[in-house]
């Protein structure tokens, strides 16, 4: 990110000072008072300013936050948009500095952490996302307020559609490639992944560490249709399948079940089947005085109809795609039109392996999004053909315990492929679910590996063990209590490994502001990101001045040696957000400076689920948390 010089610093924020309180700043001010219920004496304590909207600086529009040393030397500028001058800002942007060497708000802190002798200390908290309304893949820079995208809610341990609240554009940054064992993701270092449990910057992830990635997840039940019968769906996949939807519709297959089925589903809409040969059936609409005639986009046809209001109609095999409306039926009508795409298109082998293959990208994709909803995980293979009149095909195949899943949900007319889904399930109860998690069971139990794995009753038969089964999880776990083996055992996951993190470059970057979860799903991996200088600046205009704050969730040796300086007490408020962002850098900072105990003694307040410490003063008052650091304070005095 780009860094002002010395003297344009000093001299960009005396006059965004200046600004805060004229006529051209009275945006700022009112975010600063209304909004962030800010006293005054706290804004000019902390020197906060404005830039007008109408100016032509690259800040316009933003609450200036400069950021001191504990000697009072401005060290960088941050801000906070409040009026958006050109689409898609970015909501924070601050000059790049080493994070890990300043504390926000020290300079107005140090004199009373000296005299009440303790620190509050508050933490901060070109991809392509699954649409799972729309049905889609799509990448962040498509995603607009108000479209909604997968994400994970830790306190049911399972994936839900949230709301975006907002996109923003993070400018141009470095970023990372995180290397998986299903796909590469490039992002910031610095943006967070939850990854073994803990919410990290990506630049830290290493090889072997565990990542979450979406297996199952359903809709919100006010988001669902119902204005399809079950027939109809099913003759969706037929259509999608086997069909030809330019000009007359026609319907080509040769297995005598589907056919049958097929004429049936017609006669009850009322239109006519004509057998063209041993494979070719033509459909015909019925005119009123009860003669047929064939349809060359005329509208007397009801299969037509049809067709068009699913946006079937016209499109060849490569443009072919799943109604969006698919998406957000229920379970009973979604798993009719998978019925009928693979009694066309798919095949079920011998062993136990499902696929289905088109020569549409974007139905594949689809396909993949909408058979999640079934816990069913499937791979795509793209098909290349020496010949170039052959178009690119796509191979989506479904294998182990998801392709018995998937088994499981088809009930299919072609007799074939219907015994041999049955025969998957006959033998699908010898599958079992295993997760490459035996390292990060290792790194958890240290020394004590072989007594846990005793109690439990468990044992790795090999030191390179990588999978383990979810019955074996499940009994480590009785002895372990961790919360992410916990989110294992619920089943709405699966997990993927990181291989491999280097620098990509510098890319454009986009960020999603998401409802209730504040995080998503991007490719297969969980990602979240917050700010929180705010806290800091609500706690000193309540009167708790000995507050400062960190520039991200971990306390290096620079900043505890800053705080050493004047004080002994450490008090940490948590964010208690639902992703335990919060409490996992609070645990961070714990562990990370054990050595300083007895010299330093560290406890933790923690707030109500949902709050952080400035929508908790502004929701409960200043009052009451007052009350809660003085009660931690008698512990340690």
């Amino acid at each position: 990110m780009k860094r002002f010089s010395e003297l344009h610093r000093e001299e960009l924020l005396k006059k965004s000072q200046q600004c805060l309180w004229t006529t051209e700043g009275e945006p700022g001010l009112a975010y600063l008072r209304d909004q962030r219920k800010i006293s005054d004496s706290v804004i000019k304590a902390f020197r906060l300013g404005y830039v007008p909207s109408d100016n032509r600086h690259q800040l316009a529009g933003r609450v200036i936050i400069p950021l001191y040393d504990a000697s009072g030397h401005l060290v960088v500028l941050s801000s906070r948009l409040v009026i958006q001058t050109k689409h898609n800002l970015a909501k924070y942007w601050h000059e790049s500095y080493k994070k890990n060497f300043f504390l926000y708000g020290v300079d107005q802190a140090k004199p009373f952490m000296r005299k009440w002798g303790c620190v509050v200390l508050c933490i901060s908290g070109e991809q392509e996302c699954i649409d799972p309304v729309a049905g889609l893949y799509k990448k962040i820079q498509d995603f607009n307020a108000g479209d909604y995208i997968l994400s994970f809610d830790t306190s049911t341990k399972s994936n839900i559609c949230s709301k975006i609240r907002r996109k923003v554009y993070s400018g141009d940054k470095m970023c990372y490639r995180v290397s998986t064992s299903l796909n590469d993701v490039i992002l910031t270092g610095d943006h967070r992944v939850f990854a073994n449990g803990k919410w990290v910057e990506a630049k830290s992830l290493k090889e072997g560490d565990c990542l979450l990635s979406p297996l199952a997840y359903n809709v919100p039940t006010f988001l669902q249709k119902k204005d399809i019968t079950a027939e109809e769906c099913r003759l969706l996949g037929y259509f999608i399948g086997d069909g030809y939807c330019c000009g007359s519709p026609c319907f080509t297959n040769m297995n005598t079940d589907i056919v049958d089925d097929f004429i049936s589903i017609i006669d009850k809409m009322g239109d006519r089947v004509d057998k063209r040969d041993n494979r070719h059936y033509m459909v015909y609409g019925t005119r009123g005085r009860g003669g047929y005639k064939q349809i060359i986009g005329q509208s007397c046809s009801n299969i037509q109809i049809f067709l068009k209001k699913y946006g079937i109609y016209g499109k060849r095999a490569y443009e072919k795609t799943i109604p969006s409306d698919a998406f957000i039926w229920e379970d009973a009508l979604i798993i009719n039109l998978l019925n009928g795409l693979y009694d066309t298109d798919g095949h079920i082998g011998k062993s136990n392996i499902i696929t289905y293959s088109t020569t549409s990208y974007i139905l594949a994709r689809q396909l993949q999004i909408l058979l999640l909803r079934f816990k069913v995980v499937s791979k795509l293979k793209v098909i290349n053909y020496k010949s170039p009149n052959h178009r690119t095909g796509y191979l989506v195949t479904s294998t182990g315990l998801s392709a018995v899943n998937l088994a499981k949900t088809l009930k299919l007319q072609h007799q074939r492929k219907e015994s041999r889904r049955i025969s998957i399930i006959s033998r699908g109860s010898s599958y079992t679910k295993y997760y490459p998690v035996a390292q990060y069971i290792r790194s958890l139990c240290g020394q004590s590996i072989k007594s846990v794995l005793a109690e439990a009753q468990v044992r790795f038969e090999r030191k390179n063990k990588k999978y383990i089964s979810l019955n074996h999880i499940s009994r480590i776990n009785k002895v372990l209590q961790d919360g992410f083996l916990s989110i294992l055992e619920e089943g709405n996951v699966y997990v993927t490994t990181v291989t491999n993190v280097e620098k990509e470059g510098v890319k454009p970057v986009y960020d999603l502001e998401v409802n209730g979860t504040h995080n998503f799903y991007c490719e297969n991996m969980l990602l979240h990101n917050c700010e929180g200088q705010f806290d800091v600046l609500q706690l000193h205009n309540v009167g708790i001045c000995n507050t400062i704050g960190l520039c991200s969730t971990n306390l290096s040796d620079i900043q505890m040696s800053i705080i050493r300086r004047y004080c002994n007490n450490v008090i940490v408020i948590l964010d208690n957000d639902e992703n335990r962002a919060g409490q996992d850098g609070a645990e961070g900072i714990l562990e990370r400076n054990s050595d300083h105990v007895g010299s330093v003694k560290f406890v933790t307040v923690e707030l109500e689920s949902g709050f952080d410490p400035d929508e908790f003063v502004k929701q409960r008052g200043g009052a009451i948390l007052k009350k809660m650091i003085k009660a931690k304070l008698i512990t340690i005095r």
